[in-house]
C-alpha cells in the first residue's frame, strides 16, 4: 500500500501520502460494505465485476477477471453450484495492485502518446519489473 501512494518514490510515508492511504481504505471498505449484503464478511464474484468496472471504472476483459477471480477469492461448494467469494482483506489487496499498475500504465501510456490515453504503452524490461515488484 505503500509503494502505491509513495508519490515522492523514496520509499516512506509522508503525511500527505498516509492521508490518502487513509482515505482509500474508507471508501474501499464504504464500497466492500455496500456490496457485502448478507454482511458474511465477503462478496461474491458478479459483485466483484460491478465493482471494477462500474465503480473503479477499469475496463477488464472476462479473462482478466477470471485471472482476478483465481488470486483473490475462495471458491467454496455450494448446493447450487461454487460460489467464488472474495474476502475485505483481499478485496484491498487487489484494488492496491489494479491501482498502482493502472496508475503506472496510463503514466506511460501518456507520456508516449502526447498526453492521451491510448490503452496501449511499450515498457521496457526494467521498467516493468520496477513497477510489478514494488507490490
Amino acid at each position: 500500500m505503500i509503494a502505491m501512494l509513495d508519490r515522492s518514490q523514496d520509499g516512506f510515508m509522508q503525511y500527505q501520502e498516509y492521508l490518502e492511504l487513509q482515505q482509500c481504505l474508507v471508501a474501499w471498505f464504504n464500497v466492500f460494505h455496500q456490496h457485502d449484503a448478507d454482511r458474511s464478511g465477503f462478496i461474491e464474484a458478479q459483485e466483484l465485476s460491478r465493482v471494477i468496472k462500474g465503480l473503479f471504472g477499469y475496463g477488464i476483459s472476462a479473462d482478466c477477471l477470471s485471472t482476478l477471480l483465481r488470486r483473490y477469492s475462495r471458491v467454496l461448494p455450494g448446493p447450487q453450484g461454487d460460489r467464488c467469494l472474495i474476502s475485505f482483506d483481499d478485496f484491498v489487496a487487489m484494488s492496491v495492485r489494479l491501482r498502482a499498475y493502472t496508475d503506472a500504465f496510463r503514466r506511460r501510456d501518456q507520456l508516449q502518446h502526447g498526453g492521451g490515453e491510448t490503452g496501449q504503452c511499450t515498457f521496457q524490461y526494467d521498467d516493468f519489473l520496477r513497477c510489478v515488484m514494488c507490490l
